[in-house]
């Protein structure tokens, strides 16, 4: 398992609202098939970006991205304009780049103003240690995804892909993701279980308050003694996300009718 020895920390006062949401995965079916989802999310982005200065973006966000010089995916064009509304109303937004989207570069930092983040970050808030992550590689067990996973970012894969055309390279990384789809739904229930094993652990042993995980879409709230594992679910099925204010951790369905 990936050990990062230094991780980002964050500190946002208590008495501020945050918004924690991940893995809808956009670009995964044929746009008419999934428009009306998307313009669900969007309604929700323009929501929480009048209610508060802090979002967590835990990955996944889109179903594969790569970031030539010059070329960005036309596929994107519509929510990428939408996030700019964070970045109009001055929010801090914090993007964990999860297991489909992790070739990122500058595009989020220069023009966005997000603060990217490759490994987990801590979050001090309050009275609370909180462990945030996407959710891959925490699996000691999937020795698999986690070789797959050095190959793929490794600097050799990312420059032999950027040699590619933008159609063929987008072609090829929509059956990867297809692939990687099935292999996630294979082991869903174990990496379930997994995670909440890994969550306990940093809990009793690493002394956090709470672990926030996206990855596995299984929206979800685990107490443990001294602490709370809670997974922010997806965009696909559940139209769920976190909000955090003070003390008070909710998991939160959205309705498109939401005011």
């Amino acid at each position: 398992m990936d050990k990062p020895k230094n991780l980002a920390e964050i500190w946002i006062p208590e008495d501020k609202k945050i918004f924690f949401f991940s893995d809808a995965h956009l670009g995964n079916q044929p746009y008419h098939l999934e428009k009306s989802r998307e313009e669900k999310l969007i309604s929700f982005i323009q929501k929480i970006s009048k209610e508060t200065e802090y979002v967590f973006i835990l990955g996944d966000l889109f179903d594969f991205w790569f970031e030539y010089n010059k070329s960005i995916y036309k596929r994107y064009i519509r929510i990428l304009s939408e996030l700019m509304a964070f970045t109009d109303n001055n929010i801090n937004v914090n993007y964990l780049v999860g297991n489909h989207d992790f070739w990122m570069k500058d595009l989020f930092k220069k023009f966005f103003h997000f603060n990217l983040h490759f490994n987990p970050v801590i979050l001090n808030y309050g009275k609370d240690k909180v462990f945030i992550a996407h959710g891959d590689g925490l699996n000691p067990k999937d020795r698999g995804y986690l070789f797959v996973k050095r190959i793929f970012r490794s600097d050799l894969t990312v420059k032999l892909f950027s040699s590619l055309h933008p159609d063929l390279a987008w072609a090829i990384a929509h059956n990867f993701s297809k692939t990687s789809r099935k292999y996630t739904e294979q082991y869903s229930s174990s990496e379930i279980e997994e995670l909440k094993k890994f969550s306990k652990n940093k809990i009793e042993n690493e002394h956090f308050n709470k672990v926030i995980l996206g990855h596995t879409h299984n929206p979800e709230i685990t107490s443990f003694k001294n602490g709370e594992y809670i997974n922010s679910g997806d965009w696909i099925n559940h139209f769920s996300y976190i909000e955090a204010c003070g003390n008070k951790w909710e998991l939160k369905y959205y309705s498109k009718t939401e005011k």
